[in-house]
């Protein structure tokens, strides 16, 4: 039926602008949608309803064409998910507008404080640019429904405001494309570190090494001009991920030892592991720095891969590097050696670690408990850009380790505290791969990170030298 054209004058009298909700029905077809799209031209967005886009399943071609020619941007709600929504963010392209949005169900377990840090988070971190905000309905209300909203609402405008951040319309961000060529030369760098990488496990000839390169470029262009760009960022991006983390802590860890243990030594070899793992993140960065991903109308792929890879790597070249002699017999050197059952308590005990950490990577997100929420919240307090706490924690305090055993030349054990402290640069690559976050925001949480890693892995360090026996 559409909206009642004196409600419209009467809510934007009252200073509101009017963004319409509109949901999908089997009524609608190629020919009605135009018209529908036509009828609510003069409301500069739409956000729809429901688990699917008006048009979804054969229709969105037509729903795409309508909301270009009548100038209508698309409401994307993030996190959500919706069916259609990618691909009619393929359609209008950067005529999209990112949504943050909390359920009805969800408001009901949260509180308000809980809501408005996740609202201004959205806004700050991510460049939310619109926030769909729901009311909390009475029984989970104090007082009055009508207070304590908008209370709700004075706290959100407050946090928005604190942060930096004005209120007013919206509008979409500039259409930024990656081209074929660009492509082509990142791609070459992803390339050379891949091989840099194979030649680590495999003293690969100089001419063959050419050839490699020059067939995987090849590969790259046919792909790409086969008109599969899309996937070549992807891809290239993932290998980018899995690649150059492991290539740093391999390349770092694997030289001589001195001897003779020295923190700043540490913290060198720490500080070089990131800056190649940087050089990773600046191509991969190109590679994805257009506004399908901007909007996250597009992902990084692979998260989980590009979070086990690496370690996988990191583990097989050190265990590798303990023996001489062929491949199958160094691991089957490897496959023989005694361990005490303590040794075997603590590997588990990593597993499940480990575990943990690939359940609640990507989307997927295991229930946090509530002293993990608060040391969160703490951590986004003092920080502003709270740092990863896989990273200070875990990946740079084993870095620091595995750095120490190398310095003492003591090896046996580099495959264990090199392969988990490669969480590190991962975890450092994984924040810059958020490509709809502000670069500041991901570098401040990085050297945030970094920071509070550096204090505790020196702690860690001179800890362990004292107990390595010379």
């Amino acid at each position: 039926l559409g909206i009642s054209e004196a409600q419209a004058t009467f809510i934007s009298g009252l200073g509101f602008n009017i963004i319409p909700r509109v949901w999908n029905d089997t009524h609608y077809h190629e020919l009605n949608i135009g018209p529908k799209i036509a009828a609510l031209q003069d409301f500069d967005k739409i956000i729809f309803e429901g688990e699917e886009i008006l048009g979804y399943p054969n229709n969105l071609r037509a729903l795409g064409a309508a909301l270009k020619q009548y100038r209508v941007n698309f409401g994307n709600i993030e996190i959500i998910s919706q069916y259609g929504k990618s691909t009619l963010g393929g359609l209008v392209g950067n005529d999209s507008i990112r949504v943050h949005s909390i359920a009805q169900d969800e408001l009901r377990k949260i509180s308000k404080a809980t809501a408005v840090s996740r609202l201004v988070r959205a806004a700050r971190e991510r460049k939310v640019k619109l926030l769909y905000i729901r009311p909390f309905l009475p029984p989970y209300t104090e007082g009055s429904p009508v207070a304590y909203n908008l209370d709700y609402l004075k706290q959100v405008i407050g946090g928005l405001q604190q942060s930096g951040l004005t209120l007013g319309a919206t509008v979409p961000v500039p259409g930024l494309d990656v081209s074929g060529r660009q492509i082509l030369i990142l791609g070459s760098g992803v390339v050379v570190g891949a091989l840099l990488l194979l030649n680590s496990f495999i003293n690969v000839p100089i001419i063959f090494m050419i050839l490699l390169f020059l067939s995987a470029v090849s590969g790259i262009a046919f792909i790409g001009l086969a008109g599969y760009g899309l996937l070549l960022q992807k891809g290239l991006a993932l290998l980018a991920g899995i690649t150059f983390p492991s290539l740093a802590v391999i390349s770092t860890l694997s030289k001589k030892g001195k001897i003779i243990f020295s923190p700043w030594d540490c913290v060198l070899i720490v500080l070089n592991i990131i800056a190649e793992t940087m050089i990773g993140v600046f191509l991969m960065f190109g590679l994805l720095a257009d506004y399908r991903f901007m909007l996250s109308l597009e992902t990084f792929a692979g998260v989980k891969i590009a979070l086990l890879a690496p370690i996988g790597i990191v583990a097989l070249y050190f265990i590798l590097e303990q023996e001489k002699g062929s491949l199958v017999g160094r691991l089957r050197s490897f496959l023989s050696t005694k361990v005490s059952v303590i040794i075997l308590v603590i590997g588990f005990a990593a597993l499940g670690a480990l575990a943990i950490l690939i359940a609640r990577s990507a989307n997927f997100v295991l229930p946090v408990p509530e002293l993990e929420k608060s040391f969160r919240g703490f951590l986004e307090t003092a920080f502003v850009a709270r740092p990863r706490t896989k990273e200070f924690l875990i990946g740079y305090p084993l870095l620091f380790l595995a750095a120490t055993l190398l310095l003492r030349n003591k090896k046996k054990w580099l495959w264990v505290t090199a392969a988990l402290g490669t969480i590190a640069p991962i975890s450092v690559f994984n924040s810059f791969s958020h490509i709809h976050t502000p670069i500041v925001i991901s570098m401040t949480r990085t050297i945030n990170g970094l920071g509070l890693g550096v204090i505790i892995g020196t702690i860690v360090a001179s800890l362990a030298n004292r107990f390595i026996k010379t």
